[in-house]
């Protein structure tokens, strides 16, 4: 009778916990996000100067759901939450964004916190939404696809986060590679003259095909709480609502605030945005290794130290650098730590040198830690890119996708090709044929071409071994692969156990073998 009564508990348990997920993260359906009105249109609609182009959607959804966001009537202004028009900010308004204030609270940090956060909402993307408070404390939304909770969450953040925590938790962004959903941000704390800091969201980017210049538009809200809206150029009312990029200005000033060159910032939800305490403290070596070095410059997102012989990542989890021990060839590929992904060449011959295979070995702790650890984990970084007629999954961590879409897009202006572009896969958790090592495609980096028109050692050498002479084919124009290898894509058919269909998303590699070619 007793087992009967625990196992009828154990049914109604299971049944109530299943009945919670299902309310909280249940189908897409139940998931109520408000309708906007683009009766006067959107910032995706505003015009562009003569000969700029929108910078495309890196491959996250952010920018298309920036550029999705309503506009007001061109007549209407900047208002409080209680109604009263904000006659100083109306100098330096363009158009306000036609979405209605949550709290009082909700100012210019708050706007970008709030933009975000809809974004995630609307995405399903709910473990994503976390944010720190002044005190370096995640606050995180536990609330799944009922909005009702979210309306609870949001109030909390604009309450304890500001400014100040956003410059802490957010990472820098070099001004040549600004992106939709960057924010301008300093805290009061960086302007000796300021009893405030202020945050302006980058709405939108453009880009001159011919000159590559830049311009962007800036998005914001303000103190008391103001409606969105997007800035003028009152500088420059030639492009006006778009702010051209001038890297080499030491300051921008947009009117409402004037930034320095080092104030741009990112969201960054691909990791945890808390730190482990030994991490913060941490100071990296003075003499990091080349190797090291590339890394922290090709993978920024991933904000790497180096102490005594380790890599550490924000979240505590550190490797070690060089393991100290001789290696032969099988035991670089299949035991790899991170130096001896730099040991072989990257060999750009028409024929690859004897057992040149640079990117064939990756020492997969510092993969997993950056891509997932599991095919689960992956997935969640997954986004679908546009190649050819068919949408593939890539990464956005590290701006694989992003890259992948350029590559896409150079690519598409050579008709000749199209034969060779059908992809032949692209994600898929497995390991490497014949081997106990995970495959550059169980972390979504990596992109095969069509099979019909491709070589792989293998098929070209039967029975063959690693050590083995073999012989080399390719029927891949070398056209293509300087296309790839431009947005960070190394090639298999440069490896000498080739495989002509994969490119792999791996800039460090690149970067490293190209320094060391200039000094040699």
């Amino acid at each position: 009778m007793l087992k009967r009564t625990l196992k009828i508990c154990l049914v109604i348990f299971l049944m109530g916990c299943a009945a919670l997920a299902m309310y909280l993260y249940g189908p897409w359906w139940w998931t109520k996000y408000p309708e906007y009105d683009h009766t006067y249109g959107s910032i995706g609609q505003v015009k562009l100067p003569d000969g700029y182009e929108r910078v495309p959607d890196d491959g996250t959804g952010f920018a298309d759901y920036l550029r999705n966001l309503p506009l007001a009537a061109k007549d209407r202004p900047v208002r409080t939450i209680t109604g009263e028009v904000v006659d100083s900010l109306l100098p330096y308004t363009y158009r306000v964004v036609n979405l209605p204030l949550l709290h009082r609270h909700e100012q210019c940090a708050d706007v970008c916190i709030r933009l975000r956060t809809e974004y995630l909402y609307k995405t399903r993307q709910f473990w994503k939404i976390h944010f720190e408070d002044t005190k370096h404390h995640t606050m995180r939304y536990y609330g799944g696809g009922h909005r009702r909770f979210l309306l609870h969450y949001l109030p909390h953040v604009f309450l304890y986060a500001n400014t100040e925590s956003l410059v802490h938790e957010m990472p820098r962004r070099p001004l040549g590679e600004i992106q939709c959903g960057d924010v301008f941000v300093y805290s009061a704390k960086d302007r000796n003259d300021k009893k405030y800091g202020h945050a302006i969201m980058v709405a939108d980017v453009a880009v001159h095909p011919v000159t590559g210049k830049k311009i962007f538009m800036l998005l914001q809200g303000s103190t008391p709480a103001c409606s969105m809206h997007i800035l003028k150029n009152n500088a420059d009312p030639a492009i006006s609502p778009w702010f051209e990029m001038d890297e080499k200005a030491s300051e921008f000033d947009f009117g409402t605030a004037v930034y320095r060159h080092d104030e741009l910032r990112y969201f960054n939800h691909t990791t945890a945005h808390t730190a482990d305490p030994a991490y913060e403290a941490l100071v990296s070596d003075e003499n990091i290794p080349d190797e090291v070095r590339v890394l922290m410059e090709c993978y920024p997102e991933q904000r790497l130290k180096y102490k005594d012989n380790r890599i550490y990542f924000p979240n505590g989890s550190q490797l070690i650098y060089n393991d100290g021990k001789e290696k032969n060839f099988e035991e670089m590929l299949d035991h790899s730590d991170v130096e001896d992904m730099f040991r072989m060449t990257y060999c750009r011959q028409d024929t690859p040198a004897y057992l040149a295979d640079a990117g064939r070995s990756r020492c997969e702790a510092f993969f997993k830690e950056m891509y997932g650890s599991s095919s689960k984990e992956v997935k969640k970084n997954l986004v679908h890119v546009d190649w050819f007629g068919k949408k593939v999954r890539f990464s956005r961590v590290n701006g694989a996708a992003y890259q992948l879409r350029k590559v896409a897009e150079e690519l598409a202006m050579h008709p000749e090709w199209k034969q060779l572009m059908p992809s032949s896969g692209t994600f898929y958790w497995r390991k490497v044929r014949g081997a106990q090592r995970q495959s550059a495609h169980s972390y979504g980096i990596a992109i095969d071409l069509n099979t019909a028109y491709s070589n792989y050692w293998l098929w070209s050498n039967e029975g063959a071994g690693e050590r083995d002479s073999l012989h080399y084919e390719n029927r891949i124009p070398r056209e293509i692969v300087e296309i790839f290898e431009k947005h960070g894509f190394i090639w298999g058919g440069h490896w000498y156990h080739f495989d002509t269909m994969h490119f792999e998303y791996r800039p460090e590699i690149l970067k490293f073998h190209s320094q060391k070619d200039s000094i040699v």
